[in-house]
């Protein structure tokens, strides 16, 4: 996905004081995707499709064939008050796990106190919900260490952050893992810092969007 491909509202989002809008969170993963160079084993969901999926209450309006396939699955997770409306506050969820012979295990990125913890909740609840998934998903999930935003609106930013740090995570294991099939996706520990500036990746990855139009 190129920055051109963003609506100009899209991008205006990325200026200081304004919560990230889906199609920005969405270039952001599709990134993500590609630092990590594992679509073999490692999965971004386009927030678009976790908004519809939770809107239709539907599971199978999501890519679940291939995401139980998967070792690394990162879900970006909203309070939605509609179809047409971007997400209130986001988090992520990360479903891990050594093998597709064992269940993932569930971890929750908030950087709001974990306020987002009821919607992971019923978020692999529809998940389990779907036949394809159920054996895969796990009944719950677990808080970890997470940088915590200053603001109201930044929520976004530390999702799309915490993205980039998990696929750049991924590509060192990959070196670690010598290339090896699905090998070396979970031989590490997801850390993360103890905060994020979430000004300065606004405005570099606003940057970057401008200079793909020019």
């Amino acid at each position: 996905m190129r920055g051109a491909s963003l609506t100009e509202e899209e991008a205006e989002s990325l200026r200081e004081g304004n919560p990230l809008m889906e199609g920005v969170i969405n270039y952001v993963f599709t990134k993500a995707a590609a630092v990590a160079q594992r679509p073999d084993a490692v999965h971004f969901l386009d927030p678009v499709v976790a908004h519809t999926m939770c809107a239709f209450d539907d599971a199978s309006l999501g890519p679940v064939d291939e995401m139980c396939r998967m070792l690394l699955v990162a879900i970006p997770i909203a309070e939605y008050k509609g179809t047409g409306y971007d997400g209130v506050h986001w988090s992520l969820l990360l479903l891990q796990r050594v093998s597709v012979d064992v269940p993932f295990v569930a971890l929750r990125l908030d950087s709001l106190s974990d306020e987002n913890a009821a919607r992971c909740l019923s978020f692999l609840r529809l998940l389990q919900s779907c036949s394809k998934c159920s054996e895969h998903i796990p009944p719950s999930s677990t808080r970890i260490d997470f940088p915590s935003q200053k603001n109201n609106v930044d929520c976004g930013c530390f999702v799309c952050m915490a993205a980039l740090h998990v696929a750049e995570a991924v590509k060192s294991w990959n070196k670690g893992g010598g290339g090896d099939s699905a090998k070396g996706i979970s031989d590490g520990t997801l850390e993360f810092p103890p905060q994020w500036d979430a000004s300065r990746f606004r405005r570099a990855l606003l940057d970057e969007i401008l200079r793909d139009r020019v």
